[in-house]
């Protein structure tokens, strides 16, 4: 008889997620699981523990969002259950621009909540320092250049790596100016810059400058957002999916997917999570692309 374990690597492989490499030499899988949607604890627990029967393998958190106890408690169920080992999933952790001396601690507060003893993938939150008031979501935010400490906040976590607290370090929402700033005087490239891009905001110049530096791209924000940037309601994305017998959502990650992009979806309803991880059966046409290419607008939720 198939085992647990058995039956989720086989379903795993149906599905045939694929791995993005960084520049540490590091595997990613291309479609992520997040947890910044709210959610009850025990909801996230046991989307984590679908996710991971479906073939997720690829976790993202953070400390702001809330989420990494319940993110934590769901891949250990995934671990006890025989789900899934440790060394086979890719688990990130995110902090906002902290005091050099208040990274390590942060760093380590993540590893308790997710009860693990190294994250894969730690990132830097927003290239703006939180103002102290600030709440999650953040609202107020200081200048969009980097603080002139940036540099010591960057050889904090750097020492991080060094300790094996993390395997790699990145950047969310930075802009080509601010990745700029980091690469001028830092030991250590960053593996991932995550950032929102999705087919109506497609960031092509951020890509390239990212691709030109060794920095991979992921995306918190696959499936754009209200009209005018959704996915859902786009007529040519629907145009699209009807033709391969897909959903508009399924169109637009394939998408981020074939641009070389690293997609975090944010759901844990089962049927969704099953839904977003079902796209590679099919491929573009090159008309497809073309159609894809022309809905790019300058119209960005988040700025950078």
């Amino acid at each position: 008889m198939e085992t647990v374990t058995e039956a989720n690597h086989r379903q795993h492989l149906l599905f045939k997620v694929p791995v993005v490499i960084l520049n540490t030499d590091a595997c990613i899988s291309a479609l992520g699981f997040g947890s910044e949607a709210p959610g009850s604890a025990s909801e996230i627990q046991d989307a984590v523990v679908s996710a991971l029967k479906m073939g997720y393998r690829h976790f993202d958190t953070a400390a702001a969002h809330g989420t990494e106890e319940a993110v934590g408690k769901g891949l250990k169920k995934g671990f006890v259950d025989g789900l899934v080992k440790r060394e086979e999933v890719f688990v990130t952790s995110k902090f906002h621009l902290l005091d050099a001396g208040e990274v390590r601690p942060a760093v380590e507060k993540s590893l308790s909540a997710l009860q693990l003893e190294y994250l894969d993938l730690c990132l830097v939150q927003s290239p703006s320092k939180l103002l102290k008031s600030c709440t999650y979501p953040p609202n107020q935010r200081e200048s969009a250049s980097l603080p002139s400490s940036v540099q010591e906040i960057w050889e904090a976590l750097e020492d991080c790596v060094q300790s094996g607290l993390t395997k790699a370090m990145g950047v969310c929402n930075f802009s080509a100016k601010n990745v700029k700033e980091i690469l001028e005087s830092a030991s250590v490239v960053p593996a991932v810059n995550q950032v929102e891009l999705h087919p109506m905001w497609q960031q092509k110049q951020l890509r390239e400058f990212c691709q030109g530096v060794g920095v991979r791209v992921s995306s918190w924000r696959p499936l754009g957002g209200q009209p005018p940037l959704s996915v859902v309601n786009n007529s040519v994305i629907k145009e699209i999916a009807e033709t391969h017998g897909k959903t508009p959502n399924q169109i637009a990650l394939r998408w981020l997917l074939e641009n070389g992009v690293i997609s975090v979806i944010q759901s844990y309803d089962p049927e969704k999570l099953l839904e977003y991880i079902k796209l590679f059966d099919f491929k573009f046409s090159v008309e497809d692309l073309e159609k894809l290419a022309s809905l790019d607008q300058d119209l960005p939720f988040y700025v950078v």
